[in-house]
């Protein structure tokens, strides 16, 4: 290990699908990963596989014991990591062979009381689910091991298993303690409340039961959380012995807003925040690619704060088979709707010819231009969102089924969120909108818009129409996005409409990406 000591963390969402996860920090070499799960959106029981250790980042997936009865598909949960490089007098740091044998881990110099130890696998040679156990800690040690849950077999390939122990942690951002509870929930309390919910790294550092157990965390506030030591149902009683965990806090700041890219075909994919919110946020998403020659479009559900499902549609009643294996790049914007510095708010739309008004929070001086996305999947027919008469004040909206496509016009309730912004609006992107005049050309206009001050990289893009001048149900589309700008058409369904539209306005708003995800099959 370097003799510089770096350090970085963060929060992300994480399915059974491994993501790839970027360092902010520059390491000299591959640092010691820690990763912890830190709340309780799915009931089944799960653990931390972190692989592919790098000096720039990480893999991480979720893994549930497919051998006790678990289906090995899970929820996307909150991981919280930490990542560290070089010892240093109060946070010794170190890596070693181990296997399921206790092994001794002396430090190179005593402190002058017990400390907190985390422990964590860093690689993947044995292809059994595979935990770190720690016991009988001292000031100069402590003892280590790997152990499999059941039904394995009980005996793994040599691992290598980092490991941290300090007695107070040298940075003044972060926030140690141990606690001893058992298979109930158990409260802990910070010993000064964080200003947001934090980073928080656990592990159990006793072995007084038997049976297998690890520690499971939820309820994550920033004035505390709760764990329990977690058996695995299908193998064991789920009551155990008191034991004592260490835990580890480190402040952070949870975004207000997340600008990701991933991408898509037709099958429902976790889609992660790779920074976890504190509320739910608001999602907007757009294709930014043109792969395909079917009409889609991007359907989401199941938002929480530590992601969402989404896929690509085609509207099987427009002809189309409504499989899209070409692969599309798609533009995620999600915003919190408490801190956001963005007017938002949601609605519930059902049906065609229902056109509900809302409010915006305050006056514009100008229109501004509206985004608006459906965050359900309540009904099973497809639909998107109209959007026309926006004023200084507010608009109309409303939920749209295309009727000489086939659909009855009838939808079930579903949550349409939508965000207004404008030139004065604090942006950290860029905003912009044009009439597209589609009169002659049939879906074949491409329109150019040009950044007014080009991006560093690719970024964001998201694209709404904002008026409702033709009768027949039309999308915008984009393509070629580059840092200087891209281009826009509006599109009919060519298997039913002429293709041909009289002029609508239609609006952008553009924003560098944060995070490009990387899901591995």
């Amino acid at each position: 290990m370097s003799h510089t000591v770096i350090r970085d963390y963060g929060k992300l969402g994480v399915s059974t699908t491994p993501v790839r996860v970027n360092f902010n920090q520059t390491f000299t070499g591959p640092p010691i990963v820690h990763a912890t799960v830190t709340a309780e959106y799915g009931g089944d029981m799960v653990y931390v596989n972190v692989t592919n250790i790098t000096n720039t980042g990480f893999t991480v997936a979720l893994q549930e014991n497919t051998l006790s009865g678990y289906n090995g598909l899970h929820f996307l949960e909150e991981v919280s990591w930490y990542a560290v490089s070089a010892i240093s007098a109060s946070e010794k740091v170190g890596a070693t062979i181990l296997n399921t044998e206790w092994k001794q881990i002396t430090f190179d110099s005593a402190f002058g009381s017990v400390p907190k130890v985390f422990a964590f696998v860093q690689s993947e040679n044995g292809a059994d689910l595979v935990y770190a156990d720690i016991r009988n800690r001292t000031v100069s040690g402590f003892e280590m091991r790997l152990e499999e849950p059941l039904p394995y077999d009980g005996t793994h390939t040599n691992e290598t298993v980092g490991w941290i122990a300090f007695v107070t942690h040298p940075l003044g951002t972060v926030q140690s303690g141990t606690a001893t509870g058992d298979s109930n929930w158990t409260p802990v309390s910070f010993p000064v409340a964080f200003a947001d919910p934090p980073v928080l790294i656990s592990d159990i550092v006793t072995e007084n039961g038997s049976d297998q157990a690890i520690v499971d965390i939820r309820n994550l506030t920033g004035t505390g959380f709760e764990f329990r030591i977690e058996e695995d149902p299908f193998t064991h009683n789920v009551a155990h012995f008191d034991e004592t965990v260490s835990w580890m806090a480190v402040t952070r700041t949870a975004p207000s807003s997340v600008f990701e890219k991933i991408s898509l075909n037709h099958e429902w994919t976790y889609v992660p925040f790779m920074d976890v919110f504190e509320n739910t946020p608001y999602v907007f998403a757009d294709v930014s690619t043109e792969s395909g020659s079917d009409t889609i479009e991007v359907d989401i559900r199941g938002v929480s704060p530590v992601g969402f499902s989404a896929r690509i549609e085609e509207d099987t009643r427009g002809g189309w088979d409504g499989t899209h294996n070409l692969i599309e790049t798609i533009s995620i914007t999600a915003v919190d709707p408490v801190v956001s510095p963005y007017d938002t708010g949601t609605v519930n739309l059902a049906n065609n010819d229902t056109w509900v008004p809302v409010n915006f929070g305050g006056v514009y001086a100008q229109p501004p231009n509206v985004f608006a996305m459906i965050q359900t999947e309540f009904g099973g027919d497809t639909a998107e969102i109209d959007i026309r008469n926006v004023t200084t004040t507010g608009f109309e909206i409303r939920l749209e089924e295309d009727v000489l496509l086939g659909w009855d016009g009838f939808h079930a309730s579903e949550q349409v969120a939508w965000m207004a912004l404008d030139s004065t609006t604090p942006l950290t992107g860029q905003t912009g909108r044009l009439v597209i005049d589609q009169t002659v050309a049939k879906n074949q206009v491409w329109h150019n818009v040009t950044f007014p001050s080009p991006f560093s990289a690719v970024p964001n893009v998201l694209v709404e129409i904002n008026s409702e001048n033709g009768g027949h149900t039309v999308q915008a589309d984009i393509r070629n996005l580059t840092v200087g700008g891209f281009q826009v058409r509006l599109e009919e369904e060519p298997n039913i409409y002429d293709g041909t539209h009289i002029p609508e306005t239609v609006v952008w708003f553009a924003n560098g990406n944060t995070y490009s995800i990387t899901l591995s099959p």
